[in-house]
């Protein structure tokens, strides 16, 4: 049903995170882009944590490998140094983080689950605040 699919989008989107923090951690030659690197590894775990828990008292196995698109995203990111890596991460966060926002939102208003409903609504904040974090970071590209 939508809530099972929602919670599988949603397990996929913290591993694309999380894979692809840990790269702009590596390969950023900005601090603001290793920090929101950092950030992403840091909170999206955390939101992994507490989606599997969620997953478990609904019966849902999450994801265990990446999908298609994390494969395809992390191999054009892998292949870029310095300031293009740095604009393509900060214009692919931002671009995920809309996507996520306008997912999260949507199911919250449509969702029947209590539980999803509460997860949503906590987390529509967190992922605004990312937003905000990547947009300075695209916008600090921007200028060099």
């Amino acid at each position: 049903d939508g809530d099972n699919a929602f919670i599988m989008k949603v397990a996929e989107i913290n591993m694309e995170k999380i894979k692809l923090g840990k790269l702009a951690q590596q390969r950023s030659s900005m601090g603001s882009v290793k920090e929101l690197g950092k950030m992403m590894v840091t909170e999206h775990t955390q939101a992994m944590t507490k989606l599997a828990a969620l997953a478990k008292t609904k019966m849902v196995s999450l994801p265990t490998v990446e999908n298609g698109k994390l494969s395809a995203d992390y191999k054009m990111l892998a292949a870029k140094k310095g300031k293009s890596f740095d604009k393509a991460y900060s214009d692919m966060t931002v671009n995920g983080h809309k996507e996520a926002i306008a997912l999260f939102e949507k199911t919250n208003r449509e969702t029947k689950d209590n539980d999803i409903k509460a997860m949503t609504g906590k987390m529509i904040p967190a992922l605004k605040t990312h937003l905000e974090h990547a947009e300075m970071c695209q916008a600090a590209c921007e200028k060099m």
